[in-house]
């Protein structure tokens, strides 16, 4: 109807947005951080859980990063998985130009982009989003030596 003025939303919403619809791409996010990256999704779990489970967090990581390279090296492939997990649980999926432009907009990776998320904080923390008290993310990323299991273990 082009009564959009503007919008910041994530890939693929971006690309459907600029494709399908003739928008204007202004900027692409990732230039507003350092380095050209940002975290947007991350794998989170309660800490004394991880602690108490690691048996089970080792192989998940390790199948995190596996996935996570994979992905990056397929892009052809991640298109279809994609599409059909797309058809599967929403009864359509996305073109294959949407889907191609989207996954080269961004980069997977099992990287959390930790400084990402610290500036992130800090962000929000400035704009009052994170309350009178401020935050405290000293133990966000609590990481274990993932070859500290035994290979039998895992």
């Amino acid at each position: 109807k082009g009564e959009i003025d503007g919008a910041w939303v994530a890939e693929p919403g971006a690309s459907m947005l600029e494709i399908e619809l003739g928008g204007k791409r202004l900027f692409h996010e990732e230039e507003l951080w350092p380095n050209n990256e940002f975290a947007s999704v991350l794998v989170i779990g309660n800490t004394d859980y991880v602690e108490k489970n690691k048996i089970f967090f080792i192989p998940f990581l390790n199948s995190h990063h596996s996935t996570a390279a994979w992905i990056d090296s397929n892009p052809t492939e991640t298109r279809i998985i994609f599409n059909d997990f797309l058809n599967s649980y929403l009864g359509q999926s996305l073109s294959d130009d949407i889907v191609d432009v989207a996954l080269s907009n961004i980069t997977i990776t099992a990287d959390p982009k930790t400084t990402s998320v610290f500036i992130f904080a800090e962000r929000a923390d400035a704009l009052g989003y994170l309350g009178r008290n401020g935050y405290d993310l000293s133990e966000i990323f609590p990481y274990f030596d993932i070859n500290s299991i035994p290979e039998e273990d895992t």
